[in-house]
C-alpha cells in the first residue's frame, strides 16, 4: 500500500535529488514520520495536508522504499535517489487519478503493489505483459523459469538480460537453462546478453513497439515487495530506444530446440519411434 507517509518520503527524494542532494535512508525515514508544519516545507506545499507517518516503526519507511523499488542507492554512497517507479507513483498522485473509494483508477499509472511470489500478483503481471505488442523485456537477473512463462505468451519478441549468476544459479548453468527455456515456444523470442557494464542494465521493464510499457520494481523471480506500474507512452519510447540499442549490440543466445526427425541419424530415428 502506498501510504501518505510513503508519498511524503518520495516527495522529499524528488525535491532533493533534483538539486543534487541524496539523503540517506535514516534521514528520509525521519522526515516521513515527522509532524509536517502548516506552512511550506522545503518548497513542498502539499506536505502540509498529508497524514502523519508515526504509525510506522523507526526505519520501516526507508526500508520499504528500497524493497518496493521506489528508491535505490545512489552509486556507492549511503545516499538514495528516487527510482522511475517512485516517480510514476508521484505522477499518479500529482494527477489525482483516484476513484471515490480512494483506489487508483484503471487508467492510473500504478496497478499492483505486492510480491511476485504471490500467484495472483504474478498472474496479474503476466496478463498485463500479454496485452503488449511486440515487446522488449529487460531484466538483468531473469531466471529460466520466468523466461519459460514469458516466451509462452508469444508477444515478447526480444529479451535483454546479463550473462551472470542469478537466483542461486551459476552463470554457466543459467545460460544453458535460458537457452532451453527460449526454445520452448513455437515462435521463440530472441534473447541477448548485454555487452555493457551491468550497472547500465538496472531497470526491469517490458516495452512494446507502441503504447504504454510496464516497469517492475524487482526481477520477475524476486521475492521483495514490488510495484508494477505503467509508463507513459513518451517514457516508453525513450526507454525502448535506449535498451534496443543495448540489445542490438548484445551477444545472441541460440535457443535449444528439438531437431526434426529427418535431421537425426538412423539410430536416433529408430529410438524415437
Amino acid at each position: 500500500m502506498v501510504t501518505p507517509a510513503v508519498i511524503r518520503a518520495l516527495e522529499l527524494l524528488r525535491a532533493l535529488n533534483a538539486s543534487g542532494s541524496y539523503p540517506n535512508l535514516a534521514e528520509v525515514d525521519r522526515f516521513a514520520r515527522a509532524d509536517p508544519p502548516r506552512e511550506r516545507y522545503l518548497g513542498l506545499s502539499r506536505l502540509a495536508v498529508y497524514a502523519l507517518g508515526r504509525g510506522f516503526a523507526e526505519g520501516e519507511i526507508g526500508r520499504y522504499l528500497v524493497d518496493a523499488g521506489l528508491a535505490r542507492r545512489h552509486g556507492s554512497t549511503d545516499g538514495v535517489e528516487i527510482s522511475a517507479i517512485g516517480l510514476g507513483v508521484l505522477a499518479a498522485e500529482d494527477a489525482g487519478d483516484h476513484d471515490t473509494a480512494g483506489r487508483f483508477d484503471a487508467s492510473a499509472p500504478v496497478e499492483v503493489v505486492g510480491r511476485l511470489t504471490d500467484a495472483v500478483v504474478y498472474a496479474k503481471l503476466l496478463i498485463e505483459i500479454n496485452k503488449l505488442n511486440e515487446a522488449l523485456l529487460v531484466d538483468p537477473y531473469l531466471l529460466p523459469s520466468d523466461l519459460l512463462q514469458i516466451v509462452r505468451l508469444g508477444n515478447v519478441k526480444k529479451v535483454l538480460t546479463t550473462d551472470q549468476s542469478a537466483g542461486g544459479i551459476s552463470r554457466a548453468k543459467r545460460k544453458g537453462q535460458l537457452a532451453i527455456a527460449l526454445g520452448a515456444a513455437a515462435e521463440s523470442a530472441e534473447l541477448r546478453f548485454s555487452a555493457t557494464d551491468k550497472t547500465e542494465l538496472h531497470d526491469r521493464v517490458v516495452l512494446p513497439i507502441s503504447g504504454q510499457g510496464i516497469m517492475i520494481g524487482t526481477s520477475l523471480g524476486g521475492t521483495q515487495v514490488t510495484v508494477i506500474t505503467h509508463l507513459s507512452e513518451d517514457n516508453t519510447v525513450l526507454l525502448r530506444k535506449h535498451y534496443l540499442a543495448i540489445f542490438q549490440a548484445g551477444e545472441n543466445l541460440d535457443p535449444v530446440v528439438r531437431a526434426p526427425l529427418a535431421e537425426l541419424d538412423d539410430g536416433a530415428t529408430i529410438l524415437a519411434k
